[in-house]
């Protein structure tokens, strides 16, 4: 099979109130447009000039190591800087990326890859395919690892270089789907680069191919990067010459720099915010739809820990939120979803199968007593992020709600870095509220259910491993995609962790901003190189 082609501690009641009702004072009459902008494709790109200047809320813990970064928010730093054999198109599907084809052999154990011979590095140095082949092992082998890593490494047995540029990938099964059952690839650099620099110096001073370049990681505060002109696809070549990212946590601070003329985007924005700067004639609000899921993990079930063990307070926790009003008080956006690591618009998706969960107060504090679990005392983590809002305000309303039930939760909110970390080094206690990314397909997120993965909620089930193994080996599209519900089934029905709200993701923008491409379920702040600037 040859593919050329593209593929792919307050209350909760008091929070609400305060958040909704201070900021209603700066509506007005204004209402929300759906306001996603999109670069033509006859926009005109000559030269990259000027400059763009964004703000987010984290770039978890900033590292421009291709091989570690710890979270989903580090994509603004790795997508600019680096390229894969594939990547996601503006549709969020897969494509060819830095490779050029793909084969797969007749048992689907093998796959062999040629790498672009237009492809080169910054330093303008060809990538090859022993560059793609020690990326690899550099990826899987980094410690701690990313928390991708041993998901990958049960699928991949070997990357090895064959030829300049062709590379075998030797698969552990067979690939049932063109082996886009590797949700996770990695980011490729250069070999030669590293040799030259050490170790230590490459960390911080990586070599990429990607449509921006390094120019200075200020951690904690903010990171500079200047066009690669020389990017193979002309259509990512930056139309901004030179790119700020800066780190402002507070999002009051990043709409008062955005006002203020000191930043062209900012991240993270929702509910009434979201409202106010939409209804400014002299800005526009971007959006992604449905890009990012509330995930409320149970981490001491995966230890066993009494009473996490015990249904009752799983159920409790996960019925006791009012999903609606945090929708309608907090985010001013998205809809209620139901206990299951799944997304509306994603393939296979069946809503019949995943109605949300009733909020029934009453029936969790009776849940709650008839377990003798009433003041049972634990922790609740969270971070800022910038891919699902409001984390901390949503996290203090759980809180109320589960306070309202005869439990006592302490929400403690770190930074993003330390608790991704925690969570992949399976370190954490208690509850965690984190942000989880769209997948286009139900048998993607499948993959995150299995003993070993991030989230660390799920492990250890073999009802779980044992269906994955099936979806493996099956060869039926429809039958993948069954095996995958029956995963999710499983999670949903014994309460394996508990859902908040499917959220969407949205940018405010400065008039200088005219356009720029919001990758379909994207949540991240990437396609930066397709902002176009207005002429001064």
């Amino acid at each position: 099979m040859n593919d050329k082609a593209g593929l792919h501690a307050l209350s909760r009641r008091n929070v609400l109130r305060q958040i909704a009702g201070a900021s209603m004072l700066l509506l007005g009459n204004s209402m929300l447009p759906r306001a996603s902008v999109a670069a033509s494709a006859g926009t005109l790109r000559g030269a990259p000039s000027g400059a763009l200047n964004v703000a987010v809320a984290s770039l978890i813990d900033q590292s421009v190591d291709p091989f570690y970064q710890t979270g989903g928010l580090a994509r603004t730093i790795g997508y600019h800087l680096f390229n894969m054999l594939f990547r996601f198109d503006d549709r969020g599907q897969r494509e060819l990326d830095l490779a050029e084809t793909f084969d797969i052999s007749a048992d689907r154990k093998t796959v062999t890859f040629e790498i672009r011979k237009d492809a080169t590095f910054w330093d303008g140095s060809r990538v090859s395919a022993e560059d793609v082949a020690w990326s690899y092992e550099t990826f899987v082998s980094r410690n701690p690892p990313q928390g991708e890593v041993p998901g990958l490494k049960r699928l991949i047995h070997s990357v090895k270089a064959t030829g300049p540029t062709t590379v075998v990938m030797t698969l552990v099964a067979p690939t049932s789907r063109k082996t886009e059952e590797l949700t996770t690839w990695w980011n490729i650099s250069s070999k030669a680069h590293y040799n030259r620099v050490g170790a230590a110096a490459f960390r911080t001073q990586p070599m990429g191919t990607g449509p921006y370049k390094l120019v200075k990681n200020q951690i904690g505060a903010f990171i500079d990067m200047e066009a690669n002109e020389g990017h193979y696809r002309k259509d990512r070549v930056p139309l901004a010459k030179a790119l700020h990212i800066q780190v402002t946590p507070e999002v009051t601070t990043r709409i008062a720099q955005l006002r203020a003329g000191e930043v062209d985007i900012i991240d993270s924005i929702t509910g009434v915010q979201a409202m106010q700067l939409a209804g400014d004639p002299g800005l526009k609000v971007f959006r992604a739809e449905s890009t990012a899921l509330l995930r409320i993990n149970f981490f001491d079930l995966q230890r066993k820990r009494s009473p996490w063990t015990d249904i009752r307070l799983r159920e409790a926790l996960t019925i006791s939120v009012n999903q609606a009003e945090i929708v309608q008080g907090l985010l001013k956006q998205g809809k209620p979803s139901p206990n299951a690591h799944v997304f509306p618009a994603s393939k296979g998706y069946n809503e019949s199968m995943f109605p949300v969960r009733k909020f029934d107060p009453q029936r969790a504090a009776a849940l709650v007593k008839e377990a003798g679990l009433q003041g049972f005392s634990f922790d609740i983590f969270t971070y800022p992020s910038g891919s699902y809002p409001s984390l901390p305000e949503i996290a203090q309303a759980l809180a109320g709600y589960w306070q309202a039930i005869g439990l006592s939760p302490r929400v403690n909110v770190i930074e993003a870095g330390t608790f991704i970390g925690k969570e992949v080094n399976r370190q954490m206690t208690g509850v965690g509220v984190q942000s989880v990314a769209f997948e286009n397909d139900v048998r993607q997120t499948a993959n995150w259910l299995i003993t070993g993965f991030q989230w660390g909620t799920t492990d250890n089930f073999p009802e779980l491993d044992q269906t994955y193994q099936q979806m493996l080996a099956e060869t039926d599209s429809d039958k993948q995609i069954a095996l995958a519900l029956k995963m999710h089934k499983f999670c949903y029905d014994n309460y394996l962790f508990a859902t908040g709200p499917w959220s969407n993701s949205q940018w405010a923008a400065s008039s200088k901003a005219k356009e720029w491409i919001r990758p379909v379920g994207n949540p991240y702040t990437t396609r930066l190189e397709s902002a176009v600037l207005a002429v001064k």
